[in-house]
């Protein structure tokens, strides 16, 4: 807890000026007869500085700076005097939240009420952030090396001289002081040089962490890099004079050119290499005797530009691709590994060092690249040292043929992709804060470097911080019966571990057990994936390589073959065999299976059979395993093979512990919602939690007065609440009793208690609590998929809303986590798919939802940007969520996608370009009609000089692409004096400036204008075009007051009678109609036919090539390819859409078939947009249901994609 003379240091530090400013004589009558705050209390945020308005009574004539004080200076300094110039009538002034708490602000005759709060979230800019960016992920040390480290300490107003402390910590070591931090050179981030001795270290995997300790606050820890140290011998590195090789024989694809010399007395020969630009490239003649993974090291210095050093890359036979990369970190020589290993075949190479970032701005700014000294080793499997004869120092090897000799085993490198350490790990779906209903599936989902020639990780699943399973596998599944877990809360978790050490780990999720039966004891299972090493060579030679499901999931082999695993010595007992294999397609001859057990040398069938074409848990009989050394095998007649995916493929072999006795204990169920006394008409919901400790249930049903409905639930595996559609089409008006039964797998029945409820005859739009959940959903969210139906109608509207917008959540977490995992690399492609992957798996949509409104409105265009700068901001946006505006307009003004978009990046002060200027405030804050000019345009586009990107390699060593970052030049920036908006910069020396582009950031966010402006927009997104006035004004309001804040905002709509009193429905937007229909089938993987979907219809994600983004109006979205675009995607994904109709309702089950109809088409209707379908759309799919043959199932999924088709599919 900061005291009050600290804070007032801070505030003097702040540059806070006195708490009373005299009226300068001068002032214009008009100030002097009265000014007015906007409104009468405003929220400020802690730690930010902000611009507030106020307004005189009319134009004034002069410069007029009033008089002006607070109450409580502890909370709130001022650092700019309240000023009005002349010709305006708006006047500003700036001030700095020093501490939380209440105040009074006076200016002149006027007072403001001044609430100052914590920030939900931060944006980057305003954080305090460390970052190791150099070496590379996953390199390999030995020796003394140098680690560069960037840091921001939080950026206090721009006035943030305080000292900057950041160590280095290393295991075993205290922490690491720098041996170097160099001066600002940029007005962003501070950069410190540690150096690092590596031969005292044990050999294997290494993390480092830089540790940042703000001016004030806790300390700051950046991710780990991970490296690996090995100590090598004598022989094995080979080293040299990089000037000695300047005269070697160049290949014709590296040009004729040679680099510049230079001699200096401190480098290690005298002499080195100059690169002052990316071509000519330092080449080195090498020979690899054996192929194998080779670990580059340079010593090299360079010169800072534009804010970056040079980065290198490594490039093998050719100037391109680089297949590998680094930045360097100080302008005095330093020794580092260029980027991570590399696989180099046997043979003669030519080993190229690439200058990937030159940068040469008249004047002001020239990057360049000196080399000294390079050294190469060779690695074996473990990533440990090879010999290769005596130490021998290459400089002159000139005389030997130019050739060098060093060897172990390989192939040519392809490139390689990382996370912070090079793997990933995520649960296939968030379970975070649901009741468990019965046996719990927990699904993981691995990635890693090197996928095809690194084993597959062991996976451990934690329960309550203790290892309950292990399974080696890309795609883990543990099953855990519900009598496993702990009554209360369960913390679960995934942690990958590879081979070399390298390891990841999912957040927590939590889950909740409400209850045990009693005498339910759990059973044990153990999955054998295909990736478990104990299989035998056969099933490793049956990998295919055709898509994502048998990349790296499934064996198919092609012939009759017996694949054999290894069990576990200990495992013992009796257990059910269960195969999770397909079959050929039925066209195809059969596939077939006999499972043996050999143990003691004896063998043992236990079972045939055949195998059919769907994926399913196959029953492989029943086992009695002893303990000690056994082997399960399956001898496989793979049956027809049309080399295509319909074969026969194996994931994985399931040992079951089978039950002491049978099943014979009941689920249970508890009616949640409606409460008692409920009314409800036409359509409403139930939800239930439900239970059954021994297995998983089955199915249920919703029971009216005694008398089951035919209506099947939502039933989710293992946890969730169950949500049945209540439809009320043939219940008579009045009282009535409402109740549940559910099933498990064993054909045990439980039954809810009676609930009594009322039926009424009709209710009006909007009214009760279902329907207004409905149009919530559909407005705030992706429609009414049983998950958020439930949340919501369990929570209450305002809690449901506050509660999404106000954090991320584990649950979020996992579902991005999920993304993330599965973007393969930086294509347009892969990023959009992984981003659909997190938005069909979201447990907070609404949060969700904003972001990609706040995407759309900071529009940015990814065939420009390109994918990486895309792909970070959209995960900025997503981790601010309802962010305060100001901080919001930050993050988009410091996105290196934003300012390479609209030229940003290059505009500098002797070569302005106006592009975001003009943007920033037609398109992001005060609107074309908020009152500026062609000369405000000019002036803020000086006033943005110097904030630009520098192109630098990525720290995970990927030589592909270069990143771009955030950096603000002063050099390239313009001081002089100007005035926006009716605000006066004054002249700015360079050190100041960045504080300058903070503060027009703070004016833009502030003005009076922005609040209208954002408001609008808002509003015509989630309530209508055009957005009412008055609704705009009571919006607008609510910003100025709150200090923008997004979530009051969005609250104050969902409250507002003009969200309600609008009866009509709106047409969806292609996006929303994709995602709902999607989430409403639960089915994941349509991410990839949903990019297609989005492109077809004109809204590709971050594929609008303007910058106002896509549009609102619901015309815009009516035409004829929208229309067919909607007719299409149900008929690319039938397999997904059918599931909009539960399992139970798929089968006819006798009777009425009118009935049996009417009542699939309204549980498909109802779990897609909450109602049932108007009578036309109704009569429709009905006459279509009559007209079908074919299985009972054949009709459903042909009826689901006709209703998903149904004009009612598209509104919202």
């Amino acid at each position: 807890m900061r005291n009050r003379a600290t804070l007032l240091l801070v505030a003097l530090a702040a540059g806070a000026i006195p708490s009373a400013v005299v009226l300068c004589e001068e002032s214009s009558p008009e100030a002097r007869a009265g000014v007015a705050f906007l409104t009468s209390q405003q929220v400020l945020w802690l730690d930010r500085s902000h611009v507030i308005p106020f307004r005189a009574a009319g134009v004034v004539q002069s410069d007029a700076t009033l008089e002006c004080r607070v109450d409580d200076p502890i909370i709130l300094a001022v650092l700019r005097a309240p000023t009005i110039l002349p010709g305006e009538r708006t006047g500003f002034l700036r001030v700095r939240a020093l501490a939380l708490g209440a105040t009074t602000l006076h200016v002149g005759s006027a007072s403001l009420r001044i609430l100052v709060r914590a920030l939900p979230v931060v944006a980057r800019i305003h954080r305090s952030v460390a970052n190791i960016t150099t070496p590379a992920q996953g390199a390999v040390v030995w020796g003394i090396f140098s680690v560069g480290v960037e840091v921001s300490p939080g950026a206090r107003g721009g006035h943030d001289d305080a000292p900057v402390r950041v160590r280095l910590r290393v295991p075993g070591r205290e922490l690491l002081e720098p041996v170097r931090l160099l001066p600002r050179l940029d007005g962003l981030v501070r950069r410190a040089r540690f150096d690092v001795d590596a031969s005292d270290l044990p050999e294997g995997l290494l993390e480092l962490v830089a540790v940042l300790q703000p001016p004030d606050g806790a300390p700051v820890e950046s991710r780990p890099l991970s490296l690996t140290v090995v100590h090598p011998d004598a022989g094995a590195v080979v080293a040299g004079e990089c000037e000695a090789f300047l005269d070697a024989p160049r290949p014709e694809a590296f040009g004729a050119g040679i680099p510049a010399a230079g001699f200096s007395p401190d480098a290690s020969g005298g002499g080195f290499v100059v690169n002052g630009r990316p071509e000519p490239v330092w080449i080195l003649p090498f020979e690899v005797e054996r192929g194998g993974r080779h670990q580059v090291t340079v010593v090299a210095r360079g010169d800072f530009g534009a804010g970056a050093f040079p980065s290198i890359g490594l490039c093998v036979d050719a100037p391109r691709p680089v297949l590998t990369a680094v930045r360097l970190v100080d302008d005095a020589w330093h020794r580092i590994p260029v980027g991570f290993p590399v696989e180099l075949e046997p043979g003669e190479h030519t080993l190229a060092i690439r200058f990937m970032n030159d940068l040469r701005v008249s004047g002001t700014s020239d990057r360049n690249l000196f080399l000294d000294r390079f050294e190469i080793l060779a690695l074996d499997g473990s990533e440990r040292a090879v010999p290769a004869g005596p130490a021998r120092d290459i400089g002159m090897a000139l005389d030997a043929g130019l050739t060098m000799t060093v060897g172990d085993s390989g192939g040519m490198m392809a490139g390689s992709s990382g996370s912070s350490n090079g793997i990933w790990i995520a649960f296939e779906r968030p379970l975070d804060g649901l009741p468990v209903n019965g046996r719990l599936q927990i699904e993981g989902y691995t990635r890693y470097r090197d996928m095809g020639a690194v084993a597959a990780p062991r996976v451990e699943l934690l329960v309550n911080g203790a290892i309950v399973a292990t399974q080696q596998a890309v795609k883990p599944l543990f099953v855990l019966d519900r009598a496993a877990l702990a009554e209360g809360p369960n913390r679960i978790q995934l942690v990958a571990t590879l081979a070399d050490g390298r390891r990841a780990r999912t957040p927590e999720q939590v889950v909740h057990v409400n209850g045990h039966a009693s005498g339910v004891r759990s059973r044990a299972f153990h999955r054998f994936g295909v990736h478990d090493e104990r299989w035998n060579e056969a099933v490793r030679a049956a990998f295919t390589d055709r898509g994502q499901e048998s990349g790296h999931s499934v064996a198919r082999p092609a012939e009759p073959v017996r694949f054999t695993i290894r069990l576990p010595v200990e495992l013992a007992g009796d257990f059910d065999v269960l195969l999770d294999a397909r079959g050929p397609s039925a066209k195809l001859a059969p596939a077939s299976v006999r499972i043996v057990i050999s143990s003691e040398g004896a063998e043992t069938v236990e079972r045939e059979l055949n195998v059919a074409n769907w994926w399913s848990l196959r029953d492989g009989g029943e086992v009695r395993l002893a303990a000690g050394p056994k082997e399960l095998a399956l001898d496989i007649d793979p049956g027809g093979n049309d080399g295509g995916n319909d074969a026969f493929a194996l994931r994985a072999v399931i040992l079951r512990e089978r039950r002491a006795a049978p099943d014979r204990t009941p689920p249970r169920a508890t009616i949640l919602y409606p409460p008692p006394g409920h009314e409800a008409a036409g359509v409403d919901a139930v939800i239930v939690e439900a239970w059954d400790d021994d297995d998983r249930l089955e199915s249920g049903d919703v029971l009216i007065d005694g008398r089951l409905q035919g209506t099947a639930a939502y039933m989710p595996d293992g946890a969730g609440y169950l949500v049945f559609p209540l439809i009320l089409r043939s219940i008579a008006p009045g009282a009535h009793t409402l109740s549940v039964r559910v099933l498990d797998r064993a054909g045990n029945v439980g039954e809810s208690a009676r609930v009594p409820f009322v039926v009424r005859a009709e209710s009006a739009p909007w009214s009760g609590p279902y329907a207004r959940a409905v149009r919530l959903l559909d407005r705030f969210a992706f429609g009414p998929d049983p998950r958020e139906l439930a949340e919501l109608l369990l929570m209450g509207e305002r809690e449901w809303l506050a509660d999404g917008l106000a954090r991320q959540g584990a649950g979020d977490e996992a579902a991005l986590g999920a993304a993330v995992a599965r973007r393969a690399d930086f294509g347009q492609y892969s990023i959009r798919r992984a981003v659909l992957a997190h938005v069909l798996r979201t447990p907070n949509p609404a949060r969700t939802r904003l972001a990609f409104w706040v995407e759309n409105h900071f529009s940015t265009w990814m065939g420009k940007t390109q994918g990486p700068a895309e792909w970070y901001e959209h995960l900025a946006f997503l981790a601010l969520g309802a962010a305060p505006f100001g901080e919001l307009l930050a993050a988009s003004a410091t996105s290196p996608a934003m300012l390479f978009y609209l030229d940003q990046a290059r505009s500098y002060s002797g070569r302005l370009n106006e592009n975001y200027a003009r943007e920033i405030m037609e398109l992001h804050t005060v609107g074309v009609d908020g009152g500026y000019s062609q000369a405000d345009v000019t002036a803020l586009a000086w006033l943005l000089t110097g904030l630009t990107l520098a192109e630098e390699a990525s720290p995970n060593g990927e030589g592909g692409y270069l990143t771009r970052r955030l950096r603000f030049d002063p050099e390239l920036s313009d001081g002089r004096a100007r005035t926006v908006l009716g605000m006066r910069f004054d002249e700015t020396p360079p050190d100041e400036r960045f504080d300058r582009f903070r503060l027009t950031l703070e004016l833009l966010a502030g003005h009076p204008s922005t609040a209208r402006f954002v408001c609008r927009k808002l509003a015509e997104h989630y309530v209508s075009t055009p957005a009412p006035d008055d609704l705009v004004d009571d919006l607008a309001r609510v910003f100025r007051a709150s200090g923008g804040d997004l979530a009051e905002v969005l609250l104050a709509i969902a409250d507002h009678p003009a969200f309600w009193e609008d009866a009509a429905p709106r047409v969806t937007t292609p996006f929303d109609y994709g995602v709902r229909l999607a989430r409403a089938t639960g089915v994941f993987a349509v991410d990839g036919a949903l990019v297609g979907f989005l492109d077809r219809s004109g809204m590709g994600l971050f594929d609008c090539a303007t910058p106002d983004g896509y549009p609102e109006g619901d015309a815009e979205w009516t035409d004829s390819n929208a229309v067919m675009q909607r007719w299409r995607l149900p008929q690319e994904i039938p397999w997904a859409v059918r599931r909009i109709v539960p399992d139970a309702l798929r089968r006819y089950g006798g009777g009425d078939p009118t009935r049996w109809h009417q009542r699939v088409v309204d549980v498909a209707a109802v779990r897609l947009t909450g109602r049932v379908l108007g009578e036309e759309s109704n009569a429709a799919v009905l006459e279509f249901f009559d007209s079908q043959t074919g299985n009972a199932w054949e009709q459903v999924d042909r009826a689901a994609v006709l209703i998903s088709r149904m004009p009612e599919a598209s509104l919202k």
